[in-house]
């Protein structure tokens, strides 16, 4: 089979999504031909995702996959639009000289747009990856937002109309699908995790780095650090604990538009609540493996990679009702689950398993289990492959 996978960014951009296409697109050409077409992204587009410039190529082949990389107009405002038809006419060049059998769009926006229009051109099969919705991006930006929110629904109707079928990665996400294109051709396939690769044994080094003592109890976070991942609820927890035990440190992992701001909300306890800035994806076992807790208070999610891979390396979850309706994890069996932007709820849900080290490790051992039984890449890879076989 040749497949041509549509993204709007690929690694080294990374993010849920990302990691997803990059993912599956590495055990897929394991058997298969695969093709990328993704923006190839500027300097200020790798300075908005926290990551470190490198030149790319306009065409690499790397870990048997063909990447494809476009130039955008990278301009605010309009640069997911400017990116449509650069990718639309690559995607077409693809299809006619590598002969492809099935075009794959991850993404409601631009790829679902893209790929429905080569279908329309090319009468290619097209199958749809939801990872989330763009509007509760856009919703940040109030400057965007009456934008998008009028264009959003007929864009996102004629994306999911033309697929021939639609793969959610939560029942949230197909929920929100559905209320803009009622279709049967949809099933919910969840994200992964490298259970090898994210694992509560490998050696890490974060500690020593951090200068966290062994004994000291370790929270982490793992998060672009924007509002709709609620990590300022974190912080302010943080401090209230901080102020009562001194055996404690949080550690936030990322970067995003809000860093400044949580920061100059930690000041007074820069010893207690330790920012690390971005960090390259393939550190994060790591991070999270040096850790005793995971928290991400969550106000709307999609799915949340996260998640998976703290439970992968055996790590008690604390996150919120938008993440518990997904049912990424079990209440009480995996961690806690409160209520969104309650600081009071998550300071009770922390010291529950601040004080209890035999509860820690009872959520933990079941969160590993669970991630290996339900979210290893190679059983998402099997199901997304078998799904795409029958449709050739």
């Amino acid at each position: 089979m040749k497949i041509a996978m549509v993204i709007p960014d690929f690694p080294p951009i990374m993010g849920g999504g990302e990691i997803f296409a990059y993912e599956i697109a590495k055990r897929l050409a394991e058997k298969h031909e695969i093709h990328v077409i993704t923006r190839l992204p500027t300097k200020a587009h790798f300075n908005r995702n926290n990551t470190s410039y490198q030149k790319l190529l306009a065409y690499e082949f790397s870990e048997n996959i063909h990447i494809h990389r476009v130039k955008f107009f990278d301009v605010k405002d309009i640069r997911l639009f400017s990116s449509i038809f650069p990718m639309y006419f690559k995607l077409l060049q693809v299809i006619k000289k590598y002969k492809i059998d099935l075009i794959h769009g991850v993404m409601i926006f631009p790829a679902a747009q893209i790929c429905a229009l080569a279908k329309i051109k090319t009468k290619n099969t097209f199958f749809l990856t939801l990872q989330g919705f763009i509007i509760d991006i856009v919703r940040e930006d109030k400057t965007i937002f009456d934008l998008y929110l009028g264009l959003l629904k007929p864009l996102a109707k004629f994306g999911i109309k033309k697929a021939d079928f639609v793969h959610c990665v939560s029942n949230n996400v197909m929920r929100k699908a559905l209320e803009f294109y009622r279709t049967n051709k949809i099933k919910i396939i969840p994200n992964g995790v490298d259970t090898k690769l994210f694992s509560p044994d490998i050696k890490t080094n974060i500690r020593e780095r951090f200068n966290i003592k062994k004994d000291e109890i370790l929270v982490a976070t793992v998060s672009r650090l924007a509002p709709k991942n609620g990590i300022e609820y974190l912080v302010k927890a943080a401090k209230q604990i901080s102020q009562k035990q001194k055996n404690i440190k949080f550690l936030i992992v990322g970067g995003g538009p809000l860093k400044e701001k949580l920061k100059d909300l930690s000041s007074g306890f820069e010893k207690n609540i330790i920012f690390t800035g971005n960090i390259p994806h393939d550190e994060t076992p790591k991070f999270l493996a040096a850790s005793d807790i995971f928290v991400r208070p969550s106000i709307t999610e999609g799915f949340g990679i996260s998640f998976v891979e703290a439970m992968s390396c055996g790590l008690p979850i604390i996150t919120t009702e938008a993440v518990g309706k997904l049912k990424i994890l079990r209440d009480r069996e995996h961690g806690f689950i409160i209520k969104s932007k309650n600081v009071d709820e998550l300071v009770i849900a922390l010291n529950k398993l601040i004080q209890n080290k035999s509860l820690r490790n009872e959520f933990g051992e079941k969160a590993r289990k669970y991630a290996i039984k339900h979210y290893d890449w190679n059983i998402v890879v099997e199901e997304i492959e078998k799904e795409m076989l029958k449709l050739i």
